[in-house]
């Protein structure tokens, strides 16, 4: 099946239409910036063009369509792909706002599903599952508990505010040509990219590091522990043997709570 040049989105908005003077009603089941599904209680003939009337909150579009599809079900027409003949702008406008709002959604719900837990002990967070014990301070399963909300995420990851820059960890990696290395890689990273204080009362306690791969689930390499006032938020390390990985940071701050990044290696 050729792909189609524009991503469709789902829908459920009703309009209405006319052909051969009679007048029918329709929901929109998907739609695009050049195209629509609509289930119909009449479908014009294959190849045929007409208007579309789709009522919006505060105004009606109206788009020039010709049927370019027509749907079976149980031997009966009920559904019709048509394209759009020079969409408007108001129209592209308004399917941007509705695929925006598809992948809001979307993103919402992932985060609320991701499985998080929560070491009680020393604050380590496991994916996915419970670890059997705490690598970090070797707690059993009994001291974790699922805390969905545990890492902090910016309003807008393309927009970051300065309380986001000074909290959200930066993460560089290179190829090291250095044959003394431990690694093949080093990796670089800073808490925040307007650098975060390191005052008694808002300082980052610790950086853990994750490393997931196609063989491996994601599993914590490490922990850096900070103490105000005296270390700088960053931290340094090689890695070997990695290919086609991704690389995870939780930075921990007592004011402010975890904070993450992720990286592909």
């Amino acid at each position: 099946m050729k792909k189609r040049a524009f991503e469709r989105v789902t829908s459920s908005h009703q309009l209405s239409f006319s052909y051969n003077n009679a007048v029918y009603s329709g929901i929109v089941t998907n739609l695009s910036e050049n195209g629509m599904r609509i289930n119909a209680n009449g479908c014009p003939p294959f190849k045929s063009q007409f208007e579309v009337l789709l009522p919006l909150e505060e105004d009606v579009l109206t788009l020039s369509v010709q049927v370019k599809r027509l749907v079976k079900r149980h031997d009966v027409v009920d559904a019709m792909g048509v394209e759009i003949l020079n969409p408007s702008m108001k129209y592209l406008k308004f399917v941007r706002y509705l695929k925006w709002e598809s992948s809001a959604i979307l993103s919402k719900k992932a985060n609320q599903e991701a499985s998080i837990y929560t070491c009680k002990i020393c604050g380590h967070l496991s994916f996915e599952q419970m670890p059997t014990e705490c690598p970090i301070c070797r707690a059993s399963i009994e001291n974790f508990e699922k805390n969905p909300d545990a890492v902090k995420r910016p309003q807008d990851p393309d927009i970051l505010t300065e309380f986001e820059k000074e909290h959200i960890p930066v993460i560089n990696i290179s190829k090291t040509n250095d044959f003394t290395a431990d690694g093949d890689y080093v990796v670089n990273i800073q808490v925040g990219e307007i650098s975060h204080t390191m005052k008694i009362e808002d300082h980052i306690t610790f950086i853990d590091y994750y490393l997931q791969a196609p063989d491996i689930k994601k599993r914590c390499l490490g922990r850096v522990i900070l103490r105000c006032g005296k270390f700088l938020p960053s931290v340094s390390f090689y890695l070997n043997d990695v290919t086609s990985a991704k690389l995870t940071v939780i930075s921990s701050c007592t004011a402010h709570g975890s904070w993450m990044s992720q990286i592909e290696i």
